[in-house]
């Protein structure tokens, strides 16, 4: 695979279908993005940490391998979009795939503007903030914006959650300083009922709490009541300055 210099809207495909590929190579050309093909796995992690595309888009069964097992390993060192594409309608592969940081999960079969659009918005909720997006104040806090699904920090840059923690931190936060059970959380976040055996509540709950409190055990912002649940209390503003007066715990 040829190597491309970074685009602002460049994409790899991962997709055995010559003939769909290259269809949607002109397509997606002339629609302004810059499209790289991978020809296999080990092609594609190569192609994400020298080039770092904007999204990748990717067949969900290439050599006979379920790339939706494969994704927490493109995740360890790519940040940007994923979409897969499927032929598979089962409502499970779609969401292990959104549970397992895919950002859009697509049948093949979709026409191809409604595939430009979805690519458009992944694309969207992935890229990099400019600093004029939001507005000046006296001191900067966390911004959810829930319209363009996106979470930005007090650095003002674009918090990289997938399409469920988004969904997942929407819920806890408009349940602030609630306890939230497992079992609610797996209804409404999963659209499943709570399997003691299941940990993809707690995995999630796990990556944003890397996300939005970094290593700071003793600044928790969501935390654990064992055997019960959850309790999000706010977001942290940014740390004061050496000498001023402690922010409030």
């Amino acid at each position: 695979m040829q190597l491309k210099e970074s685009h602002p809207f460049s994409l790899v495909f991962l997709d055995p279908d010559t003939t769909f590929i290259d269809d949607m190579t002109e397509y997606l050309n002339s629609n302004g993005f810059s499209l790289t093909r991978a020809h296999c796995w080990d092609d594609l992690i190569r192609y994400v940490k020298e080039a770092a595309p904007a999204v990748v888009v990717m067949e969900q069964n290439v050599d006979y391998t379920d790339t939706i097992r494969l994704l927490p390993e493109i995740r360890r060192s790519f940040d940007g979009g994923i979409l897969i594409l499927t032929e598979n309608q089962e409502a499970s592969d779609r969401i292990m795939g959104l549970e397992m940081g895919a950002d859009d999960f697509v049948l093949k079969t979709t026409p191809r503007r409604e595939l430009l659009a979805r690519i458009r918005a992944v694309l969207r909720r992935s890229r990099q903030v400019s600093p004029g997006t939001i507005t000046e104040g006296k001191e900067q806090s966390w911004i959810l914006d829930k319209s363009r699904r996106e979470l930005i920090n007090p650095q003002r840059q674009l918090v990289r959650l997938t399409s469920m923690e988004f969904d997942l931190l929407v819920y806890l936060d408009e349940h602030q300083n609630q306890l939230v059970s497992r079992q609610e959380l797996a209804i409404n976040i999963l659209r499943r009922q709570y399997n003691p055996t299941d940990r993809s509540i707690d995995n999630m709950i796990g990556s944003l709490r890397r996300k939005l409190e970094g290593r700071g055990r003793d600044s928790r912002i969501i935390k654990s009541l064992r055997g019960q649940g959850y309790i999000f209390v706010g977001f942290r503003t940014p740390e004061p300055e050496q000498g001023s007066p402690d922010t409030p715990s």
